[in-house]
């Protein structure tokens, strides 16, 4: 499923400002959008716990990850690789080959030759 076809997060953001249903009664002198009014506050006042809920589910399961020992972010760089990559690339092997032979992105080949002052011998 994609999700709601009706997302009221953007309203429920700015209820404390929302007067519309109150401007649209002055407009058109009925009293039926007056009725609108409360309902449109329930459902601002059920999205806001609803965006509440997701919130402290998701700091929960960043704390039960935290307490497996789990570190949010990126790995941190094998620099083993890194070094046996530059060694691929003295040995007149392409910075892509040796990226794509040791599971590394070539960006960061590039960036530790530049860093080493390596010169491409290709």
């Amino acid at each position: 499923m994609n999700g709601p076809i009706f997302s009221g997060n953007r309203e429920a953001r700015c209820l404390g400002k929302q007067d519309w249903p109150k401007d649209r009664t002055e407009e058109r002198g009925s009293q039926i959008c007056n009725f609108f009014a409360p309902i449109f506050h329930v459902f601002g006042s059920i999205i806001q716990f609803e965006r509440q809920l997701i919130s402290e589910q998701t700091q929960d399961g960043i704390v039960a990850a935290r307490a497996k020992g789990r570190q949010a972010g990126r790995q941190p760089l094998d620099m083993s690789k890194v070094d046996a990559a530059i060694k691929l690339v003295e040995a007149r092997i392409s910075p892509t080959e040796a990226a794509r032979q040791l599971g590394i992105g070539r960006t960061i080949i590039y960036r530790e030759m530049r860093r080493l002052s390596v010169e491409r011998l290709i």
